[in-house]
């Protein structure tokens, strides 16, 4: 009654009827966590609950995959309660504008100082490079012109060449420690001072982002969320504990607190000024591991 071709189309409509498609959701926090009793990742999934009033609530659940093999007791934990633990951990690290541009400037300062000494040494260091290279042009004329026998040229010759090599690396060090640590930094403490906001009102790819600019090593168990900060944001954890009971003393003022009352008050705490000592040193770290 059918051609064979009307007949193949037919199938294919109809076995596409009986496909059910798995809805595509997004879960900010899925592929980030693992299970802290057996190492698995955690997983998110929607439930939906009806009423019997007809009031239908939707429900956000993570939980454990249970994929690593081994039993797992771990219970779920709701979306909600789940947010607002990580936004409890992200204000920890939530430092005040006016903190952060005095901590700029103060890095600022360090880098360029840092620079100038940098600059200073490599220059220092290419004279002789330069230096060098003249005393391996004359000992190759000196070789030329019979001056020197085959066997102390070679000594002279390999010794010289050790010695440019210990030159080159020397600039290329140095010149790595001038580097713009400084762009680094103020990325950092810009996340620090954005970061509780952006989870707050951000999608669900920007408050992962978050998360991911500030620690690692996600962990969910018992219901609770953990996490390793990065170590310049230990640091700032501790400086945004100190800034924010500054902040919390200062009396009411109607026009508010100038720039320069702010660095005052910061300059003047022994404890910040630690702090950044800290900071610069970690930034350090971070330009000579790169």
């Amino acid at each position: 009654m059918i051609t064979k071709e009307e007949f193949e189309i037919a199938q294919k409509i109809i076995s596409k009827r009986g496909k059910i498609h798995a809805a595509k959701h997004d879960f900010p926090f899925t592929g980030l966590l693992r299970c802290g009793e057996c190492g698995a990742m955690i997983t998110a999934e929607k439930k939906t609950k009806n009423q019997k009033n007809g009031n239908i609530h939707h429900y956000t659940y993570y939980r454990c995959t249970k994929r690593k093999g081994i039993p797992c007791s771990q219970p779920c934990i709701r979306e909600e309660e789940l947010v607002k633990q990580i936004s409890a951990k992200i204000v920890q690290v939530e430092i005040p504008s006016e903190f952060r541009e005095w901590a700029v400037e103060v890095l600022k300062s360090e880098h360029s100082r840092e620079a100038a000494q940098g600059e200073s040494q490599i220059k220092r260091y290419q004279t002789e490079y330069e230096s060098s290279i003249k005393k391996l042009n004359n000992l190759m004329d000196m070789r030329v012109n019979g001056d020197i026998d085959q066997e102390n040229y070679s000594e002279r010759k390999e010794a010289l060449l050790n010695e440019k090599a210990r030159l080159q690396e020397l600039i290329r060090d140095t010149d790595k420690n001038v580097t713009a640590w400084i762009e680094t930094a103020e990325n950092k403490l810009n996340v620090a001072e954005t970061a509780k906001d952006k989870f707050a009102t951000g999608i669900p790819q920007e408050q992962r982002e978050v998360l991911e600019n500030i620690g690692t090593k996600f962990m969910l168990k018992d219901r609770i969320f953990s996490f390793d900060l990065e170590d310049i944001f230990e640091s700032v954890r501790t400086a945004s504990k100190e800034v924010k009971k500054l902040h919390a003393r200062l009396e009411p003022v109607e026009n508010g607190f100038t720039k320069a009352q702010y660095t005052e008050m910061y300059q003047t705490n022994p404890f910040l000024g630690r702090v950044v000592v800290q900071v610069t040193e970690i930034f350090r770290k971070i330009d000579d591991a790169t």
